[in-house]
């Protein structure tokens, strides 16, 4: 696929700079890494990447870490790193604030996880249009009956790309 070799590709950069890569080469060979499913490497190197310059890139970073853990079930980890995101930057707010309120859901917090979901709808309103029907559906009727017990959201992390559509990241249980 295009993001394996985009996985070549960005190695070769990060060699060719030895000690000068910074947060965005690692980000973007992380970002590759995320997209073909190798999240355990994927978060080696976005791990790298929170450690550099510039915030930006580093919030980016933390963002992209956030949902690689997700989708190896570390949702306590995960929320960590959305909450630093949101920290770092406003740009990853509301996609970092949505994941994170599914990540609590998922572990059971559901008080927390509806703030969250309505903190990231404040913030764009038309953030459910980027998900499937399905997911879309069970989000909304979260959001209406938050007293009661809600069913677990498998699936309903946003893209992690602006481009990708309504595709999503699985693996949330």
């Amino acid at each position: 696929s295009r993001f394996e070799e985009a996985v070549t590709e960005f190695q070769k950069v990060i060699d060719l700079k030895l000690d000068s890569a910074d947060a965005e080469d690692y980000d973007n060979i992380g970002f590759a890494l995320l997209r073909v499913g190798r999240f355990e490497q994927a978060i080696v190197e976005l791990q790298k990447a929170t450690r550099l310059k510039p915030k930006v890139t580093v919030a980016i970073a933390r963002y992209h870490l956030g949902v690689a853990l997700v989708n190896l079930g570390r949702l306590e980890e995960a929320i960590v790193e959305y909450r630093k995101a949101i920290r770092l930057h406003s740009k990853y707010d509301a996609r970092a604030y949505f994941n994170l309120g599914l990540s609590h859901l998922n572990l059971g917090n559901q008080n927390e996880g509806v703030r969250n979901l309505k903190k990231a709808l404040s913030l764009q309103p038309n953030l459910l249009n980027r998900l499937s029907p399905d997911i879309r559906e069970k989000i909304n009727k979260i959001m209406r009956s938050s007293s009661s017990p809600v069913e677990k959201v498998t699936g309903g992390i946003l893209p992690i790309s602006s481009g990708s559509g309504s595709r999503l990241i699985s693996g949330v249980s």
